[in-house]
């Protein structure tokens, strides 16, 4: 049988005056929540990608973790891939 997994990622940009004072917190909240497999800031670009189960937490949730580390955060992207074991 069949089993379907879904994986997603979110594409957020930061807008923060001192952001780098706020990268290694916001990269530890993300990194602790259940359901995030990976987390890449770009540091150039202001920008943070994180890989989760859309099953255990959504973006919203995501966003606001980002948000609750005092830096201001628009989400641009998202995407949903579904993958099915053999």
């Amino acid at each position: 049988m069949k089993k379907e997994k879904i994986f997603a990622d979110i594409f957020v940009r930061l807008n923060s005056v001192n952001l780098y004072d706020y990268w290694v917190k916001v990269e530890q909240e993300l990194r602790e929540n259940n359901g995030v497999f990976s987390v890449h800031t770009d540091e150039c670009r202001n920008s943070v990608i994180v890989a989760y189960d859309p099953e255990i937490v959504s973006s919203d949730a995501l966003l606001e973790i980002i948000r609750d580390s005092y830096v201001n955060a628009d989400k641009v992207a998202k995407t949903l891939l579904r993958v099915n074991d053999l």
